[in-house]
């Protein structure tokens, strides 16, 4: 049989298929090329995330005192907060973790100081020169002060460091030793604001890039650092969620790798919860659940000391809450707190000095580990000196005189050098009652030993007669 004949293509219709042909290459070109942008574009933007914010070069430049007071320090003892008259639940807070621990940091320096130290805390950005001359005076080793992420990068990635350049300066120059305590993220980086409370950031490695800074820029000018505090109320952790530790040691960890990773010198304290019996999760958490809840999280793994407050109210330091309430109220008492046999709470651990610290460490023990306590706030309120009233629910600075004040520190003080699980404490505070012209209502003014006009009170000279053994 013969084989057909071959049919050839007409001209036209060869130019048909190749243009067809090109068409398909370049859509399948162009097709690669945007999935290969895609995927480089979702890399740098992952990496920018976490990359640290750029250091503003600034001079050093001499703080100017302030007429008003400047923002509340979040650390201040609870003052007169009320107990809850629901006993202590179980909480998210208490509740043992529900994702995988952190990582833990590096060892610190083999080389870090273990020895008891003490210090207070001051408003050094208000006059500094003068300050750090009545720091000296007191031969403090130590000095606390407070760091607002919101107020030096107020806009984003444009931080400006100089009261703080000027606060560190002239600390180092007189071989002061600094806890700084850093705490509020900016507006920029939340979506929950609301007006009177500070809170984390949306993204934890925002808050881990902006203390990587600090400490690689003020490198053996910052000694310790404590990472946030009063992360159990409302006021001081507004995320737009209930409060909860697990929150807190997610947060807590990326930060702490950064500043062992910017300088491995530096004592990483992990925030000092509020001592207080409130406990619904929406308002405040009670310390000790607290405490509890950020060891069940893995705290321990990623801190050098844990942070912890106490405040007086109107018990001495050698007393516990138990035997407080079971003596009665004492003769002229105003501030029954503590005595209450209303409050289904009491006897309560927040009323006491003793009880709360020791509380803590028994936490820390029953969990089989023996990390250190720094005491970040402690301190006795009264208002004599002051005019004008109390803030409600302080009145326990109407039963501390001026003298009792002054008992109570030193007291405090040989306590807490003497019991070998407490690092560091830190008195709240030296100077914010003439930083805030003796204002009593103004936040921290009852705890001052410096009065109105700036003049010593007699537990600024308790502190002053106060030593540490040298080993």
């Amino acid at each position: 049989m013969e084989q057909p004949a071959e049919e050839t293509l007409h001209p036209r219709t060869l130019r048909l298929l190749a243009f067809a042909w090109i068409g398909v290459v370049l859509f399948v070109g162009v097709c690669t090329f945007l999935g290969i942008l895609w995927a480089i574009g979702g890399q740098s933007s992952s990496a920018s995330a976490a990359a640290a914010l750029p250091i503003d070069p600034a001079s050093a430049a001499e703080s100017q005192p302030a007429d008003e007071p400047g923002a509340a320090p979040p650390n201040t003892p609870v003052e007169g907060t009320e107990l809850s008259t629901n006993p202590p639940t179980e909480s998210s807070a208490a509740s043992p973790a529900t994702t995988s621990p952190p990582t833990p940091i590096a060892s610190p320096a083999p080389t870090l100081d273990r020895s008891f130290a003490y210090g207070v805390q001051s408003r050094l950005e208000v006059a500094t020169d003068r300050t750090v001359e009545s720091l000296i005076d007191l031969g403090v080793p130590w000095v606390k002060i407070e760091v607002r992420w919101d107020e030096i990068e107020a806009t984003q990635g444009e931080p400006d460091w100089s009261t703080l350049d000027s606060i560190l300066e002239a600390t180092s120059q007189n071989d002061i030793r600094v806890l700084a305590t850093v705490v509020g993220a900016p507006d920029w980086a939340r979506t929950t604001i609301t007006e009177g409370r500070i809170g984390p950031p949306d993204d934890p490695t925002a808050f881990a890039d902006f203390v990587g800074q600090l400490v690689t820029r003020y490198g053996g000018q910052i000694n310790a650092i404590e990472l946030w505090e009063e992360q159990n109320l409302i006021e001081q952790w507004d995320s737009g969620t209930d409060l909860s530790a697990q929150s807190y040691v997610s947060f807590l960890a990326p930060a702490a790798q950064a500043v062992r990773e910017a300088d491995n010198t530096v004592v990483i304290v992990s925030g000092a919860p509020a001592p207080t019996g409130l406990n619904d999760a929406a308002v405040a958490i009670d310390d000790f659940l607290y405490m509890q809840g950020m060891l069940d999280a893995g705290l321990l793994s990623v801190v050098d000391c844990v942070g912890v407050s106490a405040n007086g109210n109107n018990l001495p330091p050698t007393q516990t809450a138990e035997d407080a309430f079971s003596q009665g109220i004492p003769p002229g008492t105003i501030f029954i707190g503590p005595f209450d046999v209303d409050n289904p709470l009491n006897p309560h651990h927040s009323w006491s000095f003793y009880s709360t610290i020791n509380g803590h460490h028994d936490i820390i023990v029953s969990s089989g580990e023996d990390t250190p306590l720094c005491v970040t706030s402690f301190g006795w309120a009264t208002i004599v000196g002051m005019e004008g009233d109390v803030p409600a629910g302080a009145e326990f600075a109407l039963d501390n005189t001026l003298e009792t004040q002054s008992e109570y520190v030193l007291g405090a003080l040989e306590q807490l050098r003497d019991w070998d699980f407490v690092w560091m404490a830190f008195l709240y505070n030296l100077d914010y009652s003439p930083k805030a012209n003796g204002d009593p209502q103004a936040e921290g003014t009852l705890f001052s030993i410096l009065d109105p006009e700036g003049n010593p009170r007699p537990a600024y000279e308790a502190l002053q007669s106060f030593s540490v053994p040298t080993p």
